[in-house]
């Protein structure tokens, strides 16, 4: 699985690509948004080892859908446009974010995910 640097350093990829802004890089908030955004959907780890104590309990199930990255895309980038002092990140960007770590999990491991949630539901237990 790629590790969260390597989700970091895709998602200010895809954040330079997508935007063909240099100030992603110059930014440190944002940069911090991005990479958060990146990371997030491993969410579901904490929420194995909170749960059940095994961080693979839950993990690349609901959070690794393309239905999650536009939901929480959605909500982030409604929340950026609200809450002072973060960066303002539009749906596409936030959601291509999200989505960029479920793509690397799907082609950099050999592992599934659950990609087109809740037509199909996999753990990577």
């Amino acid at each position: 699985m790629p590790l969260p640097i390597a989700h970091a350093m895709i998602g200010l990829t895809t954040q330079y690509i997508s935007t063909q802004n240099i100030a992603v890089f110059k930014q440190w908030k944002l940069a911090i948004v991005v990479i958060l955004l990146a990371n997030l959907p491993d969410i579901d780890v904490l929420a194995g080892l909170v749960f059940w104590g095994n961080g693979n309990a839950f993990h690349r199930g609901p959070t690794h859908s393309l239905v999650f990255a536009l939901v929480m895309g959605y909500l982030i980038s409604r929340a950026c446009k609200r809450l002072s002092g973060i960066p303002d990140i539009s749906f596409i960007s936030s959601s291509l974010l999200i989505l960029s770590h479920v793509l690397a999990d799907l082609f950099f491991t050999s592992y599934p995910v659950s990609l087109f949630w809740p037509f199909g539901l996999i753990f990577a237990i």
